[in-house]
């Protein structure tokens, strides 16, 4: 699920990149994205916590693991489109170092028309391979 990006040369494109995203708190008990939804954004948990969940056969909600603070998802929805296959809901994170819990999810977003903005803007700046950007590229 959380994975390594690895689409940048940084710092550069980092710092490029950072220009786009996208800050936003879910409150616990809703959803940050949700199954079938088209995706088209890549979201990095900044802080808090959220359940990772989908749907079994007989249509329940089935909690499928747990995501913290530096985790992130959403590369497919990102890159190809394509509708997300889990349902991330923010819920409450547990304290940590004495400090209040945080209650929901601070998140960060890249939503895939500012992706292909700053492809165009800076595309020296960028791998080839990426689906996104050889699509722009043509």
């Amino acid at each position: 699920m959380a994975e390594r990006a690895g689409l940048l040369h940084l710092p550069q494109a980092f710092l490029h990149l950072a220009q786009f995203v996208g800050w936003g708190f879910v409150p616990d008990g809703q959803n940050v994205t949700s199954q079938g939804a088209v995706g088209h954004s890549f979201v990095i948990l900044r802080d808090g916590a959220a359940v990772v969940s989908s749907l079994d056969e007989q249509g329940r909600l089935r909690p499928r693991t747990y995501l913290s603070g530096g985790k992130h998802y959403g590369s497919t929805s990102l890159l190809a489109g394509k509708t997300r296959d889990v349902t991330v809901r923010a819920v409450v994170a547990p304290s940590r170092d004495a400090q209040p819990s945080v209650r929901g999810a601070d998140i960060l977003t890249l939503d895939r028309r500012d992706l292909e903005y700053a492809f165009a803007e800076k595309p020296d700046l960028w791998k080839r391979g990426i689906g996104l950007f050889d699509n722009y590229q043509k």
